[in-house]
């Protein structure tokens, strides 16, 4: 497994069930058709125990081997995925994001589920001399694969209001 599956498990950052989930998803073990099928409580659970909670390097592995879209690119391997994750974590070390809630769910086809959800993010530079923060609104769509696991294709996104205020109040 190595030392990158093991930083799911921090005592005091997840539970032992969202650690034990995270550390399925990591290791990309196969799943249930949930996401496919577009199952709002495991969607929502993923949200707020998963996406949000694994370390940036550690997400990696959610993403499918070639995405087809990841914001403004089209076709990206997961590999160039990694590199601009690890470019944001550079530009912005210190991260927090929330859940707010899920706007929409869809099912695209039998294997595939879209989800649009808003949350908040608080970001600060390496020094605390930048802070970026708001709302913004994420929407990814979820594969199942034909190994049964479940694979994200696509992550596009907005910030829908920037400021602390927005941030602390949960909306803009």
């Amino acid at each position: 497994m190595g030392e990158r599956g093991f930083k799911a498990l921090r005592v005091g950052r997840l539970s032992v069930k969202s650690a034990l989930a995270a550390l399925l998803l990591v290791l990309a073990l196969p799943v249930s058709g949930a996401f496919a099928q577009c199952n709002a409580r495991a969607i929502e659970g993923f949200l707020e125990q998963d996406y949000f909670s694994l370390e940036p390097i550690d997400k990696i592995e959610l993403y499918a081997p070639m995405v087809e879209r990841f914001f403004t690119k089209r076709f990206v391997t997961r590999r160039a995925v990694a590199a601009e994750i690890r470019r944001f974590v550079r530009r912005w070390p210190r991260r927090d994001y929330r859940l707010l809630s899920i706007r929409s769910l869809r099912n695209i086809s039998q294997r595939r589920c879209r989800v649009t959800f808003d949350y908040r993010f608080l970001a600060e530079s390496a020094n605390g001399a930048r802070t970026s923060a708001g709302i913004g609104v994420t929407t990814l769509v979820f594969r199942l694969n034909s190994a049964n696991r479940t694979e994200i294709v696509e992550e596009t996104g907005t910030v829908s209001c920037r400021g602390i205020l927005a941030y602390r109040r949960g909306q803009c």
